[in-house]
Formats: structure tokens, C-alpha cells, sequence
């Protein structure tokens, strides 16, 4: 399916990553800016519906990565537990997470 959105840059970003946590986003576009005297953009993005079994491991899996993103950005306090993950901590839910894709009949 492809979806087209129309708005200001700063507008389309947040739409953008939520479409990310609602469908499997195969691409998304460039923006494109829109014709004449506007300062609106369009943006294309090619999406897929989740599959009901991988929705909360997807959103699982999400959440780490925003956590790793967070605890790398320029002004993330390095020092508090919260803000940073060790690698021990991701390979742990990440392995965990994997075993659930997995699924029993896979051990």
C-alpha cells in the first residue's frame, strides 16, 4: 500500500515514525516540495499491516532501539541508568525477544 502525506517537514517527521510503530514500513520517500508558492512537502511511504503475532515484539523491539538512540544522543546524561544501556542489557532482550519470535516448537 502507499500512502502519500502532505504538510510541513516538521509536520510529516512525527507521522512518519508513527507510521513505523502501527505498519511495516517498507520505504519512505524523500520529500518532494509540493508546486507553486507552498511550503508543504510530499512524502511517500510504502507500508504493510504488522502481523497480529509480531505487533508487541515489534513495539518491544522499537523501544529498545529508542532506548540505545537516546542513551547515543549528544546530550544524554552517559552516567545514569536510564538513559544508557550496556551491550549485556540489549543482547539480554534482544535474545529473549528472539526465543518469543522464535516460538517453542523451534528449541
Amino acid at each position: 500500500m502507499r500512502v502519500r502525506m502532505v504538510g510541513l517537514p516538521d509536520e510529516i517527521a512525527p507521522i512518519v515514525e508513527a507510521l513505523h510503530t502501527a505498519l511495516d514500513v517498507v520505504e519512505v520517500s524523500a520529500p518532494y516540495p509540493c508546486r507553486g508558492a507552498s511550503r508543504n512537502v510530499r512524502v511517500y511511504a510504502e507500508v504493510r499491516p504488522l502481523s497480529d503475532a509480531a505487533d508487541g515484539i515489534t513495539a518491544e523491539l522499537r523501544a529498545v532501539r529508542d532506548r540505545i538512540d537516546a542513551s547515543f544522543a549528544p546530550d544524554a546524561d552517559k552516567h545514569t541508568a536510564d538513559s544508557h544501556l550496556t551491550l549485556e542489557a540489549v543482547h539480554e532482550h534482544l535474545t529473549a525477544l528472539i526465543a518469543r519470535l522464535e516460538g517453542p516448537e523451534s528449541r
